[in-house]
């Protein structure tokens, strides 16, 4: 081993990829090896994938490491042969910036003795991409010791001296996603028996939400549900002067008796309009609602509580400053007016235009690939043949992902054939920021939609204490996240709700991302406990001493939409929970979904 300085050590972040056509993950003992070796060695496993020998597979994943700010050493095994199915090589080349002619050569070298002759076959190679050191290994577990042992130790060690490669990558940036990617990665299937908790899931999936769109700058007259890109400060006082907050008469308080009193009409004041003179003692001017007040008056006299005779007006006695809405009362000049990361609502818009705001910074749509999946699937309007039903969720699902801001690219429904599905993926992937199926991936189904996103990227399936909506499908497609619904239509609008909107604001730049639920009596009894938490489509009525209770739909099915065009919101029952009638439990509105 090379010696080492006195130089402090630097724990790269390393990310390991298998090329294999037969490998999965409990049986690839060549990547176990790598990653073995560089946590021994005290670098951090960022991610880790396994593709099939693909040129297009590979580099897919590779051009996504080599964007991602966090990767900073790419490890690869496999498809480094003379085989017709070995293209490593010709996948990694092209997106070199600089070739490491030197490995290549080094690894026969010091191969000799592990692999023999077979060393002559390898066309092991190294190069640097966008920071990122590159390097492609055979694919035995003794080819991947030799390279680690013999070279790659030391080249990664920052205390060897100026002959290594640390000082040549790209700075070290982890975030909260990539550290818990090892460990979601390292459970593929979340089917063990064991059901995984909703706000668990909902946890994992916000800490593993990509960066927010970029950033545009937009007219405030189109800005009403987009998200905030930067802090917003009033560039005045709001209200901009002592303004009437009734129809009226200003006047000084003062000059109004205990019993009350009469004073002198001196002028007329309305909305748009202003007065220089000073109001002189025993004087009062007629005004109008947001009318500023002429100096020297401090309150205002509804005109109802007046009476008028002629140019003598008699008021009654009134408190100092009634009626009159004070200078900066609302918004003081630089104090902040919305913080990075709400969306805009109609009142925000409104503040936004009351300080004069024409223009802001907002993040880009969130761009989401919709895609159907199952040959069953026919469009309204359609004839149906037996065994079809009409296409229900891609509907349900693309109304929710418009009302919550998103760009909404609809793919259609997929042909049920395998190179079909890759396509479909693959051209979805490289025009929008996540993608997401409804159907036809679930634990344990044998279909082409699953086949194909495992080629182009991963696939991890979770079975969510949650009713409905039980499975739920979570990865990547080519380097973008991927989230598969369930394919009952109540099952996918409940998940929907509860579980991806979360994520797909955040992804957005949102930071109040979860609904509040408020408490209510029941207006039911739940004797049976369940082991999932429930969203039961429910509706507030009054009872007969006039309060709301929640009322339970008879028909809670996964399969039927009727109880949730009924319903005004979810009642959530616990797991393992009963319920006494008028028992408080946790209403969330769908007004809280939007």
């Amino acid at each position: 081993m090379a010696h080492l300085t006195q130089r402090s050590f630097v724990s790269l972040n390393i990310a390991v990829l298998t090329i294999s056509d037969t490998r999965t993950f409990d049986t690839d003992t060549s990547g176990q090896t790598l990653v073995e070796r560089l946590e021994g060695a005290g670098h951090v496993l960022i991610d880790r994938g396994l593709v099939m020998d693909d040129i297009y597979q590979i580099r897919a994943r590779v051009s996504q490491w080599i964007a991602d700010p966090q990767v900073q050493v790419i490890l690869m095994t496999g498809g480094t042969g003379f085989t017709a199915r070995d293209n490593t090589p010709q996948a990694v080349l092209p997106l070199l910036d600089k070739q490491v002619d030197g490995f290549g050569e080094l690894f026969r070298q010091v191969s000799l003795a592990e692999i023999g002759m077979s060393t002559l076959q390898s066309r092991a190679l190294a190069g640097m991409s966008n920071g990122v050191l590159v390097c492609c290994m055979p694919g035995s577990p003794g080819a991947c010791r030799t390279a680690w042992d013999q070279i790659l130790l030391s080249q990664l060690d920052s205390r060897t001296g100026p002959c290594n490669f640390v000082a040549h990558l790209k700075p070290s940036v982890r975030t909260s996603a990539q550290r818990l990617r090892g460990a979601v990665m390292n459970t593929r299937v979340c089917d063990s028996g064991q059901l995984m908790p909703v706000d668990e899931a909902i946890e994992q999936l916000l800490a593993q939400a990509p960066p927010a769109p970029p950033t545009e700058v937009i007219p405030l007259g189109q800005a009403a549900g987009r998200v905030i890109a930067e802090e917003l400060f009033s560039p005045l006082d709001l209200p901009c002067w002592d303004n009437s907050a009734m129809d009226g008469y200003a006047l000084r308080a003062a000059d109004v008796p205990e019993q009350g009193g009469y004073l002198v009409l001196a002028g007329r004041i309305a909305a748009g309009h202003s007065s220089d003179e000073l109001l002189q003692a025993g004087q009062t001017v007629r005004i109008f609602t947001g009318a500023p007040l002429p100096p020297g008056a401090d309150s205002v006299v509804p005109q109802e509580r007046c009476r008028v005779y002629g140019q003598r007006i008699w008021c009654p006695p009134l408190r100092l400053g009634e009626h009159v809405r004070k200078r900066g009362e609302e918004m003081q000049r630089g104090q902040r007016l919305l913080r990075v990361g709400q969306r805009l609502r109609a009142q925000e818009v409104g503040l936004l235009a009351s300080a004069g705001i024409p223009w802001v910074k907002v993040y880009r749509p969130l761009r989401v690939c919709l895609l159907s999946s199952g040959d069953e699937l026919r469009e309204p309007g359609e004839s149906l043949a037996p065994g079809q039903i009409y296409n229900s969720n891609r509907h349900l699902v693309t109304a929710l992902l418009r009302g919550w801001g998103v760009e909404v690219l609809d793919y259609g429904v997929m042909a049920d054939a395998l190179a079909a599905s890759r396509d479909a993926l693959i051209l979805a992937s490289s025009e929008c920021d996540l993608l997401l199926t409804t159907g036809g991936v679930s634990v344990g189904e044998e279909d082409h939609l699953k086949q194909a996103i495992q080629e182009l990227g991963r696939v991890d399936f979770w079975r969510l204490a949650i009713q409905p909506g039980k499975p739920l499908a979570f990865g990547e497609v080519a380097g973008k996240p991927w989230i598969g619904l369930p394919g009952n239509p109540s099952a996918a609008l409940i998940t929907a709700l509860v579980v991806v909107r979360p994520f797909l604001l955040r992804a957005q730049g949102v930071e109040r991302v979860l609904p509040v639920p408020v408490q209510v009596p029941a207006g039911f009894e739940w004797p049976t406990p369940n082991k999932r938490r429930q969203y039961l489509r429910a509706r507030l009525s009054p009872g007969a001493d006039g309060q709301l209770r929640a009322v339970l739909h008879p028909q809670q099915s996964s399969a039927m939409l009727t109880a949730a065009c009924w319903a005004d919101g979810l009642v959530i029952v616990e797991r393992e929970q009963l319920l006494l009638k008028d028992a408080p439990v946790p209403f969330l509105s769908f007004a809280e979904f939007q």
